[in-house]
């Protein structure tokens, strides 16, 4: 946090557009900015504890979701970010040194790093980080809480990697807090650079700093109104055809007796859906971050 508190007093780099542009994209994917700074600050004072690793979950991968980590590695400085591993024996070689982890496109599968070893990480977990023999003497115990931010696409969260089960899915929703971008970018301003100071006021003050609104003209296409889901004007048959989409057509019966349509499915939590409908909770996840 003191790094934070530092970098507010750097050099803007962006004419004050960057935070416009944040609260745009958080807006129109209907994320609530506080919630996301609220979220972001807790990960940055408490690090990798569980339930605290921020994960911005896209659908398509053209949402923008990596737009509002990018400063991060200007707070910090590339020599202090541990990036997404490679696929080698020792994908891990180097995090003991950073201060920060940023998993861009992360594939929650175990190409790189193993399920088990993520789900420890993401926890806040004591890890073994293995080391090349020739040039160490054993393996390293890492134990440092430094904060892990990630972005991923659903598929990738939510689909179980080979001998895994539903419930280490579910285990590892726990240790992530996730905001689910499904907006499409329209337009980018590629003249719009991630910029320090603007991040770090942001997260400390939100857009009561220096910048102003206006600023962010053109950024990205605003949606102003506050935008109901569209899947409130569903009705049961519509909701019934949504579950049969997502491989969960089993549950059509339960749907169709409660008469679930569009506006109460949006309304039911996780939580209600596992109680009154006595749906597993694993689906009741993938039904309700579906959504549309």
């Amino acid at each position: 946090m003191q790094i934070i508190e530092e970098a507010t007093h750097t050099n803007c780099v962006c004419g004050g557009r960057w935070i416009p542009a944040a609260e745009e994209l958080l807006q129109n994917n209907r994320i609530a900015p506080d919630a996301w700074r609220a979220a972001m600050v807790q990960a940055m004072r408490h690090g990798r504890k569980k339930g605290s690793v921020v994960t911005h979950v896209g659908i398509a991968g053209t949402e923008g979701k990596s737009f509002l980590f990018k400063p991060i590695h200007e707070v910090f400085g590339a020599d202090n970010i541990f990036i997404t591993p490679a696929k080698n024996n020792f994908p891990l070689l180097g995090l003991e040194r950073k201060r920060v982890s940023v998993l861009d496109d992360w594939r929650f599968n175990e190409d790189a790093v193993s399920y088990n070893l993520q789900l420890l990480w993401f926890e806040n977990a004591p890890i073994i980080i293995a080391r090349p023999q020739n040039e160490f003497s054993g393996h390293l115990k890492y134990a440092k809480d430094d904060p892990v931010f990630i972005s991923t696409l659903e598929a990738d969260l939510l689909t179980a990697t080979k001998g895994c089960k539903d419930g280490d899915v579910l285990m590892m929703l726990k240790r992530l807090k996730v905001f689910r971008f499904v907006e499409p970018i329209l337009h980018v301003d590629d003249t719009l650079p991630p910029c320090a100071a603007c991040f770090s006021q942001y997260l400390l003050h939100g857009q009561g700093g220096a910048v102003t609104p206006s600023a962010a003209s053109g950024s990205l296409k605003r949606d102003t109104q506050h935008r109901a889901p569209a899947s409130n004007a569903w009705n049961t048959e519509d909701v019934v055809a949504f579950l049969k989409d997502l491989g969960l057509g089993a549950l059509e019966e339960k749907m169709r007796a409660s008469a679930v349509d569009g506006r109460l499915l949006n309304d039911l939590s996780v939580d209600d859906l596992v109680e009154c409908l006595d749906i597993v909770k694993l689906q009741a996840h993938k039904i309700k971050t579906r959504l549309p």
